[in-house]
């Protein structure tokens, strides 16, 4: 997203269904406390992450956190 892919380009770069996307996406935004997509690239964007690379590197670790199961995930 910070790349400026639609939620649809994410999902198939990473071989899930965009319900998938769509679900982590709605756990990502609870988790960090916005509402909306550009909520969350204002708090992405305002932490400090200089880069977009860095930044998509970093939303693709949170979504790989997501698949995690709990056991592993420190739950």
């Amino acid at each position: 997203m910070m790349a400026g892919k639609r939620l649809s380009e994410v999902a198939a770069d990473r071989g899930v269904q965009i319900t998938t996307v769509r679900t982590q996406l709605g756990s990502i935004l609870k988790k960090v406390g916005v509402k909306r997509q550009s909520d969350l690239l204002r708090v992405l964007s305002s932490t400090g992450i200089g880069s977009v690379s860095l930044a998509a590197g970093w939303l693709n670790a949170a979504l790989d956190l997501l698949q995690l199961p709990l056991c592993l995930a420190g739950a």
